[in-house]
Parts: structure tokens; C-alpha cells; sequence
């Protein structure tokens, strides 16, 4: 292929935005470029753009929010969740492609009644519990941010709190990953686990319905020390469930699948990652993968994941020694890092795994047709401040480049890509540059308290260069394109495709002409991958559709 030989890419900071007032947990993006943001505020907090101001007021002692903003930075809507007396966070967030997004967060000390699809989320306390904490997940309008329906986990006795961590969504409904303590339930459904946390995965329908939920079965013979988290899961075009995390000391059990236990002396804190693909309609595993290591002092996490063009791809950490992903797949390393790992989303096996060194903090993982993206913090020694660091690799793993934040202190709380264009939010301290936009703590405020701050980056793959003499490469305009897509190509090409984001071709064109015409009309609008196939290999390039 023309691009296996194509180490670099062209990163380009758009803008940065400061938020001193909110914290921002989770993003997600849709076709159009639009970015999607959840979390939580605890004091007004005023929106000022084009289509309007906006002015939230907690209801409560702590808030969610939720938000959409153009792919400019301009809020289109805000919205808030929360009750009288109610702390409230908003976690993740997820769009299902049918206008809908989906909304996981959780909420303690009172019922939640503002913005919740029409019944309240309550909060009743159980005699002999100590759960504090329940689970909520929110489905709402994409266009206007109205809440159409809300399901939270229902304390029960002797369970503990029970905390979302993540949801990825698709037409067929949602998936929601997190952690509980002993015992918890949803809907009807009552699970139960390690008393000092067990995995859980829950499925709903597009309605609400709860499909089914399953936790992690492990052990308790390492008493305060056992247990595990799903910290992220995914799903694919064909709604298949994906998730990460980890677990620590004891066997492991997931959806029928298990792993051995990982502890070979009682008081050593042994934890591994894992990854597992689910059956949608049941949630019984398909394939559970996990790491292990020869010393119990190595360990690996599990945080981000991600599915495309075949690969299930999965961000972690890992502190020193040799840890083993599965087949050959091994990295050692001699302090803190992180890595990037690409399984085969079909059988679970590893296909390959990249060291991120000097990554401090949770791995993120986003993906497209042409790039598989890491986002975490970086340390340069143990007294530099963290600053958030992109990478971005070929599906097959070889580098294209990467970029970082400048200056103060910066780490990331979630990343979302749409095509080119990616949206990155986290916390930051004093003054940090996103390529040529500085944002800075607000005035009075505490030096090194943190603050939050949404970033747009673009992210183009650069090719090669060909000499004169050669033929031209695969070209197009007007991009974007509303109506006809002139395409240049190469010559020799045997066919050109044009594939949207799920991968799925929607114009196909044989044997065309050097210059040729593509109808793109009637196409929804959105970010697109145009390919050229012939003798020589094979071009890619992004257009988008729309205006």
C-alpha cells in the first residue's frame, strides 16, 4: 500500500476553550463535527455564543451538565440534571447515530428529579447498606438536549456503591461498564460480586429496557485487596460490546469465561488488564483476554478502548517489568508507562502492542478508518508537570506522529474523533498552549488549582511525496462537497470507493477516467474516505460531505 510507508501526520491545535466553573468527563462526536460534553458544576455557569445565552443554576449541591457545541466552539444548547440536596457527576457520553446520545453518570445523597424523561431518579437509603453511590444512565435528544428517558441501580442490603465508568452506544441501545460493591440492582436484576468491587456491564434497549446486566465473579480470598473495574467499554457497527479494566489477586470470571488468578504470594497487590468481547443480545463473553506478568510487582490497567476496521484497541498502563499481552506480544519497561495494544476484534488475538513512554495517567483510546489515536499525560522526570500527549498510529501499528500541549500542567478526562477532526477535554493548571491558543486559570483563583478545558485538534495523514516524473496522486474537490465530487486518481486505477465512517462502502466507481465525477448526493453530511485501488497499491484521502 502506497501509505505503509508513511511515518508522519500533520497535527493542528483549532482552539481551546477554559471552563473555570464546570468539570468535563466525557465527550463524544458526530458526523457533522458537533461535540457532545458531559459532567458536572457546582456554581452558575453561563454560555454566551450565536444561538443564544444560556444560564445554569445548580439545583442541587452538585449538577450534571450536558451540552452541545458547534465545531467551532459555539454552544448550541446546554441542559442540567440534578434535585434538591443531590450531588450528581455526569461521566461518559456516547451518540447511537439515529439522534439520539446516551449519558451514564452517578448521583448520591437525594432524588433526582430536574430534566430526568419525565420520573425521578431516587435516591432511597437502605437500612444495612453502604451504598452511597447509585448508578444513573440518561438517553436524550441529540438536537435539543431533552431528556427522553432515565433508569438508575437501586441500592439493596449489604451492597456498596455501585459507579459507572463508561457507555458506548448504537442503534440497538447502549452498554454501560463500571464497578459495584458486593451487591447492587438493576430494574430487577440483582448481581452480586467481591465485596471491594466487582465489574459489571449492563445493556439497554433504545426504550430503556434493561436487556441484561452481568458482573465479574472473583474470589474474596484476597479480602481488601481482590476485585476489578471496567473502565471502558465500546461497540462496533455491528453492535457488538467491547470493555476494558482490570482485575487484582483472584481468578476472574466474566460472561461464562474466566481468567486464572494472578497472585502468587497473599499480600502482594497483583493487577492485570483485561479485554473481552460480549455477545449483544445475551452478554456472554465471545473471547476474554489477559495480561500476566512473571513478578507480582508488574502490573497493567486496562483504561480506554476502541473498535475499528477490524481491531479492538486497547490504552492501559503498566509500571516496571515485563508484561505479556498474549502470543508473542511482550513490553518491559523500567518505569511507568503506558501502551497501545490491537487485538482482533473477531478471535481476541494480539496483533500487535506499542510502548507510550513517559505516559503517567489513564490511556484514552479513539479510533477511524486511518488512525488509531492514544491520549494521555506525559512526564519528562518525577518533578516536570504532566502535560496531555496525542499519538497516532496506522491500524497496523507503525507510528504517525504525535503532538503534545504546552507549558503548565495538563491532563486528559476524555477524547472523541470524528474523521480529522478530534475533540479532547481534561483539567489544566496556570498557563497551557494549544498550538498558538493559551488558556489560563481564571483571575483569583488558587495557583496550581485545576481547570477545565475543551480542545479541538485536526489531525491529517500526510503522504508521500511522488517525484514529477510520476503519476499524481489521488486528488479531490470541492472539499467539502455537496452535490458532485470531482476525483482526480492515478493512473492504472482499477476502482474507487468512497467508505463512510462505520467503513461501509457507499459509492463504488470501476475502471474510472484520470478525471472523474462522484455523486455524493443524498448522502447524510459528515466526514468520508475516498480510495483509490490499482496495480501500484492503494491512495486514501479524507473529504467531507456537506456543507
Amino acid at each position: 500500500m502506497t501509505l505503509a510507508n508513511t511515518t508522519q501526520a500533520q497535527f493542528n491545535w483549532q482552539w481551546a476553550q477554559s471552563f473555570p466553573t464546570l468539570k468535563i468527563t466525557g465527550v463524544a462526536t458526530d458526523a457533522s463535527g458537533d461535540v457532545f460534553v458531559t459532567g458536572s458544576f457546582a456554581a452558575p455557569v453561563t454560555f454566551n455564543s450565536p444561538y443564544g445565552q444560556t444560564t445554569l443554576t445548580p439545583t442541587g449541591m452538585r449538577d450534571i451538565f450536558l451540552a452541545r457545541f458547534d465545531e467551532r466552539g459555539s454552544v448550541k444548547w446546554a441542559r442540567q440534571v440534578g434535585g434538591a440536596g443531590a450531588t450528581a457527576n455526569g461521566i461518559s457520553i456516547a451518540l447511537d447515530g439515529a439522534g439520539s446520545a446516551y449519558l451514564v453518570g452517578d448521583f448520591a445523597k437525594a432524588t433526582l428529579t430536574v430534566n430526568t424523561g419525565g420520573a425521578p431518579l431516587v435516591f432511597a437509603p437502605v437500612f444495612s447498606s453502604l451504598s452511597d453511590v447509585r448508578a444513573c444512565v440518561l438517553k436524550y435528544s441529540a438536537a435539543t438536549g431533552t431528556v427522553q428517558w432515565s433508569r438508575a441501580s437501586t441500592a439493596v442490603p449489604g451492597g456498596r456503591d455501585c459507579l459507572p465508568t463508561s457507555v458506548a452506544a448504537s442503534q440497538g441501545g447502549c452498554f454501560v461498564g463500571g464497578f459495584f460493591g458486593a451487591v447492587a440492582q438493576f430494574d430487577t436484576t440483582t448481581i452480586t460480586g467481591n465485596r471491594f468491587g466487582s465489574v459489571f456491564v449492563a445493556a439497554y434497549s433504545p426504550a430503556g429496557a434493561l436487556r441484561w446486566v452481568k458482573a465479574s465473579g472473583t474470589l474474596d480470598d484476597g479480602g481488601i485487596f481482590a476485585g476489578g473495574s471496567a473502565t471502558a467499554v465500546a461497540t462496533d457497527f455491528f453492535g457488538n460490546c467491547y470493555l476494558t479494566g482490570y482485575y487484582r489477586m483472584s481468578d476472574f470470571t466474566f460472561g461464562g469465561l474466566s481468567l486464572p488468578s494472578i497472585s502468587t504470594f497473599p499480600l502482594t497487590v497483583a493487577t492485570q488488564a483485561f479485554v473481552a468481547r460480549l455477545n449483544p443480545a445475551t452478554g456472554n463473553a465471545v473471547w476474554l483476554r489477559g495480561n500476566t506478568a512473571a513478578a507480582d510487582s508488574s502490573v497493567s490497567r486496562g483504561t480506554g478502548v476502541s473498535v475499528a476496521t477490524g481491531g479492538c484497541y486497547v490504552g492501559g498502563t503498566m509500571n516496571s517489568g515485563t508484561i505479556s499481552f498474549g502470543g508473542t506480544q511482550t513490553l518491559t519497561a523500567t518505569a511507568n508507562q503506558g501502551y497501545l495494544a490491537r487485538y482482533n476484534a473477531g478471535t481476541g488475538a494480539t496483533e500487535w502492542v506499542r510502548a507510550l513512554q513517559n505516559a503517567t495517567d489513564i490511556v484514552h483510546v479513539t479510533t477511524s478508518l486511518l488512525n488509531v489515536l492514544a491520549v494521555s499525560s506525559v512526564q519528562a522526570d518525577r518533578a516536570a508537570a504532566p502535560m496531555v500527549k496525542v499519538w497516532s498510529f496506522w491500524p497496523w501499528g507503525s507510528a504517525q506522529g504525535s503532538i503534545r500541549a504546552q507549558g503548565g500542567s495538563s491532563t486528559c478526562s476524555s477524547v472523541a474523533q470524528s474523521g480529522a477532526t478530534v475533540y479532547l477535554a481534561g483539567s489544566y493548571s496556570d498557563v497551557v498552549a494549544f498550538g498558538r491558543t493559551s488558556i489560563s486559570a481564571p483571575p483569583g483563583a488558587t495557583p496550581g488549582a485545576p481547570s477545565t478545558f475543551l480542545a479541538q485538534l485536526n489531525l491529517l495523514p500526510s503522504y508521500p511525496r511522488k517525484a514529477a516524473s510520476e503519476a499524481p496522486t489521488l486528488a479531490a474537490y470541492p472539499n467539502p462537497a455537496a452535490a458532485d465530487l470531482q476525483v482526480k486518481v492515478p493512473a492504472g486505477t482499477q476502482q474507487v470507493t468512497l467508505l463512510d465512517h462505520y467503513g461501509r462502502v457507499v459509492r463504488k466507481l470501476q475502471a474510472p477516467a484520470l478525471e472523474t465525477t462522484l455523486d455524493v448526493r443524498g448522502l447524510p453530511p459528515g466526514p468520508y474516505v475516498l480510495r483509490s485501488e490499482g496495480p501500484q497499491g492503494s491512495s486514501t484521502l479524507h473529504v467531507k460531505i456537506g456543507e
